[in-house]
């Protein structure tokens, strides 16, 4: 539908770095990891002659060491509004259809719930959030 988004979202698997071949001790504590959180955007517009055209964009955000929870995926959620603001995929007022998996701690927990609601009054957007896997993640992100 023209003036809505349709996002999914999840987490990859965490990403271990390992050190090769090197003295243990050089690196004690220092154990990295990179975390991914993979999005798909599809947005419709109109064009030439009242013809819908439907544009599906993909987004990962990479950070070394994160939490994978909801302030991470609120802070994700910022930086994907304001790109798709500038790219003049949404505006004020559009509906957000937004699909992710069943982890409590970053999608359906009370605080993610608080900062999705921060998200819907700072930017005039309508969130509608669908959380759902049989079991917990690891699925195709389409």
């Amino acid at each position: 539908m023209v003036g809505s988004v349709k996002m999914q979202r999840d987490y990859a698997k965490r990403l271990p770095a390992t050190f090769n071949l090197e003295i243990q001790s050089e690196h004690f504590g220092n154990g990295q990891s990179l975390s991914i959180e993979e999005s798909t955007v599809e947005t419709h517009e109109t064009v030439d002659n009242n013809v819908e055209k439907m544009r599906l964009q993909f987004y990962s955000h990479f950070l070394n060491n994160s939490r994978q929870d909801a302030t991470t995926t609120n802070a994700h959620m910022t930086v994907l509004i304001d790109a798709l603001i500038a790219k003049s995929a949404i505006h004020k007022q559009t509906a957000m259809w937004d699909a992710t998996d069943v982890c409590g701690k970053q999608y359906r927990c009370v605080k993610a719930y608080l900062l999705l609601s921060h998200l819907a009054s700072k930017y005039d957007i309508t969130f509608d959030r669908a959380i759902g896997a049989l079991s917990h993640g690891r699925k195709r992100c389409h």
